[in-house]
């Protein structure tokens, strides 16, 4: 039920639900309003006109989260009546294509769909409500609708799409207008907060190995020789406008020369259908490319460039899609005359924010210093320090003293240590009228490595300026986690060491300490002998590893893959599989019934003979795998694992790895 009052140029409508609430909506009545060129419910003989303007240009984007701010202006022409107006928010994506039977010419539709959010409003009237009168004028209504925090980036292509959509309904009982639904598309621009993702700050390093020889059977009537392929880059993350350095050694110890070295950064998108059958298509893009010289045969040559990420293009941003994926890899290629190209990939994640503390892993060259301290590292990461950024090293403790201008050194050294300390007061004898007190304890080191920045046997002078001199040392993989107790301590630290070429002293010793946080990972290896063993029977090895045992739902699981394969088949494909194993149990015979279920899977590339590869595998623990957590339970449990399979080719054996997972609510902090 709805009433209408008017009152200086203004109407307010009323309408009360079943419950008696009700609620006023204003209606300004403007007789000076533009009309728009948007879309209209209008025609010569129609007595009503309907407008949607956003608070956003057609050129703009919403980001999830944020709150849409919609007016729907109504132009009555002529006296009507009008039951409701409604307007609906939708997002949805679809993907699409056609594929034909070259034999049979029968072509198949494929297809798939999905909702992200669908929400109405009723901003007059009720549904199957009575109508109102509603007399000439113009009538302005304002809705708001909030984005959900998780949408997928609005894209269009030939294989898909993902659109957003506000659209007003008219239920009428007038013919012009009866039911009339006119809708507007709206962009929304997702966001990526790379601090979700800390494994991807650190360097990302990938070799691949190619052997090259007579292409007999065996491979032994002749010598074969390597091409060894790497490619770092600092981390695995970057946002737009962000400079990504590239370093690539090739190490060619064939006789083959490499014509050139090509470095590509290209766009990946996936299409997924779900009917009539699963089926995907896939688009490539190049989005940058830079060449390199060759590198002859014997010669070891190292390439270094620099991937600028444009601000004006529009990375695709895709989470919280299930048929369309956007990824971004950096592929570096080695052509080689009439042989097969060896390539090299290294996928790249492209956000929105940043990481928030990158200058503790690279620091930052300031005229002040460095901006953050030298802390929170991680085993296997890598320290770069400036000994004139030092914290100690103040504008009132320079090197150079004031009152000199110049300065004779013998040498700088930087010294990176990490200690372990125990040392308590044990029992207590009395020798004669004294008291002793055994001391115990112990110390061992992790690690100690010097690096001289210079050294002059001879006379060096230093005049008054400022003198930079970098290193760079990687951690051990396997570190204790830094603590201070009452018994014992783990200390880490860099110490700078000059002396002087006169006095042959100490003329300066400063340190500092950084914080070290382990990180044990779970690995699983596996290595089986495949091959004929009258020619060539060699191993392969499968290791899997991720970074902790326990995740809460909601979290990723970062699962690292490494395949050695020195046999002479060829890997075809590689499939994970998130296992989920239901227990259930009989207590009086003690007899149990196990169902095992796939929650989650995923086939990657292959593996080539000969070859080395590392795949870098993220697994969603969202809410939709329907994790069971039964804790408390005695007579049925559930059990999780992350199972790895290499399939060879013509043997059709496999191998495979089982990490077993535990999943909670609250994550490991």
């Amino acid at each position: 039920m709805c009433s209408l009052k008017r009152r200086d140029g203004e109407i307010f409508i009323t309408p009360v639900n079943e419950k008696g609430n009700s609620m006023n909506i204003k209606l300004s009545v403007s007789q000076s309003l533009e009309e728009s060129s948007l879309d209209m419910i209008s025609s010569e003989q129609s007595s009503a006109e309907v407008n949607i303007q956003l608070d956003k240009l057609p050129h703009e984007y919403y980001l999830p989260g944020q709150q849409i701010k919609c007016k729907i202006m109504l132009k009555v022409v002529s006296t009507i009546k009008i039951q409701s107006i409604s307007i609906q928010y939708k997002g949805r994506g679809k993907s699409f294509w056609t594929e034909q039977n070259p034999e049979t010419l029968e072509i198949r539709e494929f297809s798939g769909h999905e909702q992200y959010f669908s929400s109405y409003q009723y901003v007059f009237g009720v549904q199957n409500g009575r109508e109102q009168l509603i007399k000439p004028g113009y009538y302005v209504f304002d809705s708001l609708y909030r984005l959900p925090s998780l949408l997928p980036s609005t894209i269009t292509n030939v294989f898909g799409r993902i659109i957003y959509s506000v659209s007003v309904q008219i239920q009428s009982s007038s013919h012009d207008i009866q039911n009339k639904e006119i809708s507007r598309d709206f962009k929304v621009f997702s966001q990526l907060d790379l601090n979700d993702y800390p494994d991807l700050r650190f360097k990302v390093e990938n070799l691949t190995s190619n052997v090259y020889g007579c292409q007999c059977c065996c491979l032994i009537c002749c010598k074969s020789r390597v091409i060894d392929m790497v490619t770092v880059i600092p981390c695995g993350a970057y946002i737009p406008d962000e400079n990504i350095p590239i370093f690539i050694e090739i190490d060619n110890r064939s006789r083959l020369n490499i014509e050139t070295v090509i470095c590509e950064f290209y766009e990946l998108l996936t299409f997924t259908a779900m009917t009539p059958s699963l089926d995907s298509r896939r688009e490539t893009r190049l989005l940058w490319e830079h060449k390199f010289n060759g590198v002859s045969s014997k010669e070891n040559r190292f390439f270094q460039t620099i991937l600028h990420l444009d601000p004006n293009y529009k990375f695709n941003i895709l989470n919280g899609s299930g048929i369309v994926d956007g990824k971004y890899f950096l592929k570096t290629t080695a052509i080689i005359p009439s042989h097969k190209p060896q390539t090299s990939e290294i996928e790249i994640m492209i956000g929105t924010k940043a990481f928030n503390d990158m200058e503790n892993i690279f620091p930052k060259k300031t005229k002040n210093g460095v901006k953050s301290p030298l802390n929170r590292m991680i085993p296997g990461s890598f320290l770069i320090a400036e000994p004139e950024n030092l914290k100690k090293m103040t504008e009132k403790d320079p090197l150079l003293p004031k009152n000199r201008h110049q300065l004779s050194l013998n040498s700088m050294t930087i010294i990176y240590q990490g200690l372990g300390k125990t040392s308590w007061t044990g029992n207590s004898t009395t020798v004669g009228d004294e008291e002793l007190h055994e001391c115990c304890g112990s110390v061992e080191q992790y690690f100690s490595e010097s690096f001289i920045c210079f050294q002059s046997f001879n006379q060096k002078t230093f005049y008054a300026d400022k003198y930079e001199y970098n290193t760079e040392f990687k951690l051990p993989n396997v570190l204790p986690t830094s603590f201070c107790g009452k018994n014992g301590q783990v200390i880490y630290k860099i110490r700078m060491v000059i002396t002087s070429h006169l006095v042959n002293t100490i003329l300066k010793e400063d340190e500092e300490e950084f914080f070290v946080k382990s990180v044990t990972p779970i690995v699983k290896c596996k290595s089986k002998k495949i091959g004929i063993l009258w020619f060539k029977s060699e191993y392969i090895t499968l290791t899997t590893s991720i970074s902790k045992k326990g995740f809460a739902i909601g979290e990723i699981i970062p699962l690292l893959i490494h395949v050695t394969n020195q046999s002479s088949v060829d890997i075809i494909f590689i499939e994970i599989n998130l296992m989920e194993q239901i227990i259930s149990k009989e207590k009086r015979r003690a007899i149990k019934k196990i169902e095992e279920n796939i929650i989650w899977k995923k086939c990657i590339g292959g593996v080539l003979k000969c070859q080395n590869r590392l795949y870098d595998v993220r697994i969603p623990v969202d809410q939709d795998l329907m994790i069971l957590l039964l804790d408390g339970a005695d007579i049925i449990t559930a059990k999780y694992s992350v199972v790895v399979k290499a399939v060879t080719k013509q043997l059709q054996t496999c191998i495979q790895t089982k990490i077993d997972l535990i999943f909670g609510t609250v994550s490991i902090q």
